[in-house]
């Protein structure tokens, strides 16, 4: 699967809907966003598990055409980010009044992601979530066809779970998702799932040589299969799993990894590629040059609701901190009083996945500020340690 084949995949899907008797805008504006979404969030304002199970089932008619939108949904993310918001508040819009179809279940957890990504929604983590296990509790009750599983998992457990459940939980519901979409042939949802299985591992700290091996796996399997976009991601997930085993001086390199030229790469790509690069120079001890991937991340980073935006943060936040040590400024304070914040946030939701990174981001905050006041010193940041158990 690459660029051209999803193109060409929400283009067939988006004929097929406007045949089925619905209207799609050829684009949709990030300005119409948060009207859209406010519109719909208050159709679903309490919207809860109970409520899905009671409602109607949907036209079949009509329910090919969710399932259409769904595909849309799935190829847009890659291929066309901006229509994501309309596809989903679409499928929650037909639902809320016509009723509940199977590919319904896969539009709620679809427009939780939006949820996530919009600043304008009050209490959006806690709105995204009740959404999303609202969801997952419908499948599991009502439907429950191992044929939906791959397609929603990747994007509940991908996109939504890390707020509120463990990630090492994450991790292995990701990788059933992937396992189903392979016995299943749906290719696309399986590695869409081996992609967030890495990229949750990498951040939940798993024993590295063993996540070694399951990402040369699953470079292997995408290779097979001609997925471009998941060898991709995974050949950069493998740079920074190999940098943190021993800073690439003897882990083996793969011949199915590639690299990435940033002159072609889309936007959710580059992101990637500067959040791993940030974490791979931060590790090596490069904080001039983590600070500069940091950088570039937030320029190309438009979904505030992904792990990695919570991660780049607690990042940003340690490498202020060695930067301070050299030279302090009112600025890099303000960057490490963001990073605690921002981790206080998410560990409201989630203790046991962001609690620890807060008490450390504080205790090497306040140890430097008391050298800096008072001229003591005793405790240094260590040069790693950004996956702290």
């Amino acid at each position: 699967m690459n660029g051209k084949k999803l193109t060409e995949a929400y283009t067939r899907c988006r004929e097929m809907i406007s045949q089925l008797g619905e209207e799609i805008p050829e684009s949709f504006y990030f300005i119409q966003l948060p009207k859209m979404v406010e519109a719909t969030s208050k159709i679903v304002e309490r919207i809860s598990d109970k409520d899905l199970l009671e409602m109607k089932e949907m036209d079949e008619r009509l329910s090919i055409s969710i399932h259409f939108y769904c595909i849309m949904g799935s190829a847009s993310f890659f291929g066309k980010p901006e229509m994501l918001p309309f596809i989903a508040c679409r499928i929650v819009q037909l639902t809320m009044k016509n009723g509940l179809s199977r590919y319904s279940i896969i539009g709620f957890a679809q427009y939780a992601t939006v949820l996530l990504s919009s600043n304008n929604v009050k209490n959006r983590v806690e709105s995204a979530s009740r959404i999303g296990k609202a969801a997952m509790s419908c499948f599991r009750e009502r439907y429950n066809t191992t044929n939906m599983l791959p397609f929603l998992y990747s994007v509940y457990y991908g996109h939504i779970a890390f707020h509120t459940e463990p990630l090492h939980a994450c991790t292995d519901m990701l990788r059933q998702g992937f396992d189903a979409g392979m016995s299943l042939g749906e290719l696309g949802p399986a590695f869409y799932n081996a992609i967030h299985h890495i990229k949750t591992a990498v951040v939940a700290g798993d024993m590295l040589p063993s996540l070694l091996e399951k990402v040369d796996y699953y470079l292997e399997q995408a290779n097979t299969y001609q997925n471009e976009i998941a060898k991709a991601y995974l050949s950069i997930f493998r740079g920074t799993v190999s940098t943190l085993i021993d800073k690439r001086q003897s882990t083996r390199l793969s011949p199915l990894a590639i690299d990435i030229p940033t002159d072609t790469a889309n936007a959710h790509l580059l992101e990637s590629m500067y959040f791993h690069r940030a974490i791979q120079a931060y590790w090596q001890g490069h904080s001039e040059r983590c600070q500069h991937y940091i950088k570039k991340f937030f320029e190309k980073n438009s979904f505030y609701g992904k792990l990695n935006s919570v991660i780049i943060v607690f990042i940003h936040g340690m490498n202020s901190f060695r930067l301070m040590k050299k030279k302090p400024t009112n600025k890099l304070r303000s960057i490490s009083k963001k990073s605690i914040w921002v981790l206080k946030t998410a560990s409201i939701h989630s203790c046991w996945n962001f609690l620890n990174k807060v008490r450390y981001n504080q205790s090497v905050f306040d140890a430097l500020l008391l050298s800096v006041t008072h001229g003591v010193s005793k405790f240094i940041p260590p040069s790693h340690g950004i996956l702290i158990p």
